[in-house]
């Protein structure tokens, strides 16, 4: 059984109810903290500064961008310049928006063609950004300028990456309707030149939450394959490195979040403590989210620790990295939250929470801080739609 998408747009919706923002990304800071990307009910994009320590600043937010609705912001990137965010409009229309490091407007915003622009993925001065119109990975200056790309064949959303000096996408494909899937992972120059190519083969009836990271060797890949995560380092050159699985607790592996820093990945995963029921029935899926930690080699460096082992509901993700720690964002239902009862409808309350994790430390779930995303104020508009 795998997690449909209404299934996973409820998962996201649930914790964001308590302050009506939606985080899009977490990227690295100068000061060794993180900027949150955030969009607000109002129609509001705002940049907003997270310390060192991992205490989200949101009395000193900026306002980035206006009339873009929540769910229509698709991605954020750290470019040599500054940052890249892509979006949509409600005729499903893509943009690039070229910000520089003080989220000033470079330009005004480029226009990508008709529907979704994502993700995107900067590395210095060229920025990556898939088109699903085109089936294609487009390249960017920081300012929005077309630079050229590279046709992928159909498949569903990828993940990419950074690897080397150019970038990596993964994508998934089947021989047949009734075949497993293959992962494919193709390296792509910054001046859109297939460069290597690699095919896993998988067991997998649906494959589907793919992410792929930074590796020095090129990339690494992990994805769920129903009670375990399976993990790949490929080289740039499209050669399989090194593979390993790990088992996960609980009913079923959900979805998965990576970040590499000081030669080794923090992984964190979700997983199913209950399925639940069609959306008509009011009967939620119920998740635990947990976080674990491997080496480059994919050696398991600590094990899975659960982050609310009392919560009805919880998730974690995504985790970023910077400095000499990893960051993960996670949340839980609250102490007074009751279990779902069918068929009423859930009361449930999420807290949502930051955790820093140093790269030679535990991960320590009690050393979470809360982590408040709702805009105070804002300093600066760089742009109106």
């Amino acid at each position: 059984m795998r997690r449909q998408a209404w299934i996973a747009a409820l998962l996201f919706l649930c914790p964001l109810a308590a302050h009506a923002t939606w985080l899009i990304a977490l990227t690295p800071a100068d000061n060794g903290g993180l900027t949150a990307f955030v969009a607000a009910a109002s129609k509001a994009v705002y940049a907003i500064p997270i310390d060192s320590s991992g205490v989200s600043h949101p009395e000193r937010a900026t306002l980035i961008a206006t009339g873009v609705a929540p769910g229509y912001v698709l991605g954020v990137g750290r470019s040599a310049a500054g940052y890249a965010m892509s979006y949509r409009d409600a005729a499903e229309f893509g943009y690039f928006l070229p910000l520089a490091s003080n989220f000033s407007l470079l330009t005004p915003p480029q226009a990508l063609g008709k529907y979704l622009v994502a993700p995107i993925v900067c590395n210095g001065d060229v920025c990556a950004i898939f088109r699903t119109y085109l089936q294609a990975l487009v390249f960017l200056d920081p300012k929005g300028e077309w630079i050229g790309q590279v046709q992928l064949p159909p498949s569903f959303l990828p993940s990419v990456s950074t690897a080397g000096d150019g970038f990596a996408v993964a994508w998934e494909t089947r021989a047949t309707d009734t075949s497993p899937w293959d992962l494919h992972i193709d390296f792509v120059s910054r001046a859109g030149q297939i460069t290597g190519t690699s095919v896993i083969a998988t067991n997998n009836e649906r494959l589907g939450g793919i992410t792929i990271v930074p590796h020095p060797l090129g990339v690494a890949a992990f994805w769920p394959d129903k009670k375990q995560i399976r993990a790949a380092v490929v080289h740039t050159d499209g050669t399989v490195a090194a593979t390993a699985t790990y088992p996960t607790p609980d009913l079923e592996l959900s979805r998965v979040s990576v970040a590499y820093n000081g030669g080794q990945f923090a992984i964190g995963f979700d997983t199913y403590l209950a399925y639940g029921g069609p959306a008509h029935t009011f009967f939620p899926a119920l998740f635990a989210a947990y976080l674990m930690r491997v080496s480059e080699s994919l050696a398991v460096v600590e094990g899975p620790v659960r982050l609310a082992p009392s919560a009805v509901d919880s998730g974690v993700g995504p985790i970023a990295a910077n400095g000499d720690a990893f960051f993960a964002r996670w949340y839980a239902t609250g102490t007074d939250t009751p279990a779902p009862t069918y068929p009423a409808p859930w009361p449930a309350v999420y807290e949502d929470h930051l955790l820093r994790i140093a790269l030679t430390g535990p991960i320590e779930p009690a050393a979470s801080v809360p982590f408040n995303i709702t805009p105070v104020t804002a300093r600066r508009r760089s742009v109106n739609r």
